[in-house]
């Protein structure tokens, strides 16, 4: 594990994939752990009941991708 915060009591945690490269799950306390996105992320954080998602850089140091995903309950 890498990294980990929880949202509403949803724990989220990365595991590396490759360097730089973090797969993002959702702990399910019942079964098995799903992918919360299946392309591997370079930094996550937790804002505002939010996770932010980056993916990135390209060989120019432009940033390739934010994404914010909304926790949704289940």
């Amino acid at each position: 594990m890498s990294w980990f915060d929880s949202i509403d009591g949803n724990v989220f945690y990365t595991t590396e994939k490759e360097v730089n490269r973090f797969e993002l799950y959702q702990a399910d306390p019942n079964g098995e752990d799903p992918l919360v996105w299946r392309t591997p992320v370079a930094d996550v954080q937790v804002l505002h009941d939010q996770l932010v998602c980056r993916f990135g850089e390209n060989d120019a140091g432009q940033e390739l991708v934010t994404i914010t995903v909304r926790v949704m309950e289940n």
